[in-house]
């Protein structure tokens, strides 16, 4: 599942976010079900860090996300500009191409 590009590391599963790694998926590709927390931890037990283990990558993604020192908020608020900023950047284009079709028909801008 991507995400503005990104692959995801989490999804829903029965009103709850976990990593895909955990997800039981049925012989339809449905989410069923998840492993346990333990269940995923006692495979990656006998490596000597957690840096492979799903459960420690999404903490990792989301500490990357804590140390930006933005609130979610801000993001949206940010991402609500960006698209307005957008639109009226795509208005000014179509003015100017208007104003230089024009301007090659012999017209006034």
């Amino acid at each position: 599942m991507m995400w503005n590009g990104l692959k995801r590391l989490t999804a829903e599963c029965k009103g709850e976010y976990v990593p895909h790694e955990m997800l039981i998926i049925n012989i339809e590709g449905r989410v069923y079900g998840r492993k346990t927390c333990v269940a995923v931890c006692e495979k990656f037990a006998d490596e000597e860090s957690c840096g492979s283990c799903p459960i420690q990558r999404a903490f990792n993604r989301l500490a990357e996300y804590e140390n930006l020192e933005i609130t979610l908020d801000q993001i949206k608020e940010l991402d609500k500009r960006y698209t307005e900023k957008c639109g009226q950047i795509k208005e000014i284009v179509k003015r100017l191409e208007k104003e230089a079709e024009e301007a090659r028909a012999g017209g006034d801008p």
